[in-house]
């Protein structure tokens, strides 16, 4: 799978063409708008034909949508978008940051919220394990898994953050 966001340069055909040239047969949806105007939020109803249409004439499956943040109007819309979509992942940040206990029951509370609004919509949340973030360590990965009860809830293993703070990607994912 490859993140449509690393083509935010181009139109959105293009990066569907390129990535499929590649050899790709799966792609992640950005809709980080500062990054790219591939998948804006806002008009995601305008743009909706043009990406399943692209995915099918490009053969790719429309695997994840990518948000960076937790606004909860913009978690609302990606979760329509997906739906109407056929995409089955909407992936965010987890916000907190590492050690932070403080910081903790609001992002269970704001992750579990969101992950029934998925469920809602019959998609996965996933919460990317990111550097700096409360979930990025092993233990407390194990324990939002725990504390969140939607079966709606996943976690986003991104070796690379895993990497950069210090663990051993093999081992947390096995």
């Amino acid at each position: 799978m490859a993140q449509i966001r690393s083509f935010w340069h181009v139109p959105l055909e293009t990066a569907f063409k390129y990535l499929a040239l590649a050899g790709y047969d799966g792609i992640e949806l950005s809709a980080i708008n500062r990054e790219n105007e591939h998948l804006v939020l806002e008009r995601w109803q305008e743009l909706a034909p043009d990406i399943k249409r692209f995915a099918q004439i490009y053969n790719l499956q429309l695997l994840a949508i990518e948000r960076d943040k937790r606004e909860p109007d913009l978690m609302e819309l990606s979760f329509q978008a997906a739906a109407e979509l056929g995409i089955p992942v909407v992936c965010c940040a987890s916000g907190g940051k590492s050690d932070d206990e403080a910081a903790w029951p609001e992002m269970i509370d704001t992750l579990g919220t969101f992950a029934h609004r998925a469920e809602h919509y019959g998609v996965t949340l996933c919460v990317k394990a990111h550097v700096g973030g409360a979930d990025l360590q092993y233990p407390t990965i194990l324990r939002a898994i725990k504390e969140i009860t939607s079966p709606a809830f996943g976690i986003n293993m991104d070796p690379s953050h895993i990497h950069r703070a210090g663990e051993n990607p093999v081992e947390v994912m096995l």
